[in-house]
């Protein structure tokens, strides 16, 4: 091969893995890998496992696990898909319980619930609000998710965060799951099916958004001493105890087939 030729597949090599560099450290932004962690079997085995975790995510958490005989690359787009846009929800985690029972002094703008879901929600940020924008009315969203549950209870909070990182409470809404088609007769949920729900019992609000400001949306379980607690597991809530508990893995989709979305009632001319 002539050396020009051979410096012109070397440069096209070294462009290629240079692209390849930065389509995959643009696709891992946002979620911590980690290859070949070896887990520890009783019979002194060891298994290689592939870690996915929210970026920073420095708390422990509960973990979806999948075995496999065969090569797990294949479980890599659902793995990466989870890690960005799904949680799990341990019914009898007591962190929430511990939290709460300090005393909040500001609640409309006390963070520390939003900042401190154990691993049992997503938060969700707009981009900055351009100008000052009045916002009156009731939000509507909608969800598409996927339970492996038969019911749960999802909790939608949304803030105003301002420029200097400060919060604002506007407004929240709850939906149990098994009444996501109709508020009179209960549905299960089946598992894995993603799933519509709307979120149509936000409070009315008014507020003048500052400019620079974003909006924060939560999307949670609730697990709360002051809350009748969903053990998820289909049956009667107010006859459910610890011993019904089951733990939800929810995910969260948001793509032109599950268009996911939040509608904010913006006043013209604001």
């Amino acid at each position: 091969m002539p050396a020009q030729t051979r410096r012109a597949a070397t440069l096209f090599a070294f462009l290629l893995l240079a692209l390849t560099a930065v389509s995959l450290a643009e696709e891992f932004q946002d979620v911590d890998l980690q290859w070949g962690v070896r887990i520890p079997m009783r019979d002194g085995v060891e298994l290689a496992a592939t870690l996915y975790r929210p970026a920073g995510q420095k708390e422990p958490l509960p973990v979806v696990f999948t075995l496999t005989p065969y090569i797990g690359d294949t479980y890599h787009p659902r793995a990466l898909y989870f890690a960005r846009h799904g949680y799990v929800y341990d019914p009898l985690d007591v962190r929430p319980e511990e939290l709460e029972r300090e005393d909040v002094e500001k609640p409309i703008t006390d963070q520390r619930y939003a900042l401190n879901l154990f691993g049992d929600g997503l938060v969700y940020h707009s981009e900055p609000f351009t100008e000052a924008t009045e916002v009156s009315g009731q939000v509507k969203l909608t969800l598409w998710i996927a339970l492996d549950v038969p019911d749960t209870d999802l909790k939608a909070d949304l803030y105003e965060i301002l420029p200097d990182g400060g919060s604002i409470a506007l407004t929240s809404d709850l939906v149990r799951a098994r009444y996501r088609e109709s508020r009179e007769k209960e549905t299960l949920v089946p598992p894995g099916k993603a799933l519509r729900y709307e979120f149509t019992g936000f409070s009315w609000f008014s507020r003048r958004v500052a400019k620079g400001s974003r909006l924060r949306l939560v999307v949670s379980c609730p697990n709360s001493i002051y809350a009748q607690k969903n053990y998820n597991s289909g049956g009667v809530v107010a006859d459910e105890m610890a011993k019904d508990a089951r733990t939800a893995h929810v995910v969260l989709y948001h793509d032109a087939e599950h268009p996911s979305a939040l509608e904010i009632p913006v006043v013209p001319g604001s």
